[in-house]
């Protein structure tokens, strides 16, 4: 949407690195304060020692791909919280899940081979 709007401009749209833009902070006043000025003035050095990138246009894949990645984390997460729950929950039955041992926990079938 920023490239769209720098594009209708005639302006040139770039990207600095978080990272970069973080070392280069620390590296000029010995810090981590982090102010929008501070930040603007920092990003606009990179820039000008060409020290970034030109965003890959997004399309209909990368936009996909985008929406696809965020679910994933939205459920990975979703499921470490599940998994956290049924921990807890196993740990106040005192059936063994506390004691860190993942088959002292698990579920016996009657006539199962061990």
């Amino acid at each position: 949407m920023l490239g769209q709007l720098a594009a209708d401009r005639g302006m040139p749209f770039v990207c600095a690195q978080p990272m970069l833009s973080s070392w280069a902070r620390r590296a000029e006043d010995l810090t981590v304060d982090k102010t929008d000025e501070k930040d603007a003035v920092l990003i606009a050095r990179l820039t000008a020692q060409l020290r970034c990138s030109v965003p890959e246009p997004v399309d209909e894949t990368w936009g996909r791909l985008r929406h696809l990645g965020a679910r994933r984390e939205q459920l990975i997460v979703a499921v470490t919280g599940h998994v956290q729950q049924i921990r807890s929950l196993l740990a106040r039955t005192g059936d063994g899940a506390s004691d860190g041992n993942p088959a002292a926990s698990a579920v016996t079938v009657p006539g199962a081979p061990r």
